[in-house]
């Protein structure tokens, strides 16, 4: 079954990613290419940077399984990211970052619509590894009546996406941080199962325009309420995209 990598990474102190002209920038376009014209590699790719925190860089990578992402990492990724080290650091204590983990989207809406917005807000929400069914199934239900009654009554909205981590180890992201250590002195972060959300919005101020709403006010309570829930935070990436060339579905 299709899965969708995640990959967070901070990117090194004075390089700018985002303009096509400089060296960095041109490392990241050349081994985005690359990945995308193997007939192994991943369908479709979306990359951008957090707005609310810019050093840090986030990419979306479509593969048909996690097996097959792992298979094409080992025999056929290497040449085409190596020089990626010089943009990216990969510091595995770094709590706001993500590495090699991927979300499994419902079929029905597969793959991610949000990410074709002009703006989309990303929502993390972390669960103990060893989470019930029956408690994922609650926190299930309650994001969708989060949507059914808040996010659907906005007109503003351009696509929703959910699904959940098919790791249990997955870095819980700090609210409040973003000096990727917290105050512990750098030691391992917490970790256990994620709950993704991507919602399209057409600008920043509209998504803040409807946090002011009696929709959003009025349903937004489900989301802090649910069983379990060790952290939630939310970002907003203008995303680019590209599609492998000569790989299909």
């Amino acid at each position: 079954m299709p899965v969708t990598e995640i990959g967070g990474m901070r990117v090194r102190a004075g390089l700018d990613v985002q303009d096509d002209a400089t060296p960095e920038a041109q490392i990241v376009r050349r081994a985005y290419e690359g990945i995308t014209r193997e007939p192994t590699g991943p369908y479709r790719i979306y990359w951008g940077l957090e707005i609310e925190r810019p050093e840090y860089f986030w990419g979306l990578y479509d593969f048909a399984s996690v097996e097959d992402h792992q298979k094409f990492a080992k025999e056929h990724a290497g040449p085409h990211v190596r020089d990626l080290g010089k943009v990216f650091e990969h510091n595995p204590r770094d709590r706001d970052a993500l590495f090699t983990r991927h979300i499994q989207l419902p079929a029905t809406v597969y793959p991610l619509r949000s990410v074709h917005a002009p703006v989309t807000e990303i929502m993390y929400a972390f669960f103990p590894a060893d989470i019930s069914h029956e408690a994922k199934d609650s926190a299930t239900q309650a994001l969708q009546e989060f949507i059914d009654r808040g996010l659907n009554e906005c007109a503003d909205v351009q696509g929703v996406d959910y699904a959940w981590s098919v790791e249990t180890d997955v870095p819980v992201r700090e609210k409040t941080k973003g000096d990727g250590q917290g105050d512990d002195g750098g030691k391992e972060p917490q970790k256990g199962v994620l709950l993704f959300a991507g919602i399209g919005w057409p600008s920043i101020e509209a998504h803040l325009q409807f946090r002011e709403t009696d929709a959003f006010k009025n349903s937004v309570g489900l989301l802090r309420a649910m069983e379990g829930l060790i952290s939630i935070t939310m970002f907003h990436v203008k995303f680019r995209g590209w599609e492998n060339a000569v790989r299909k579905e």
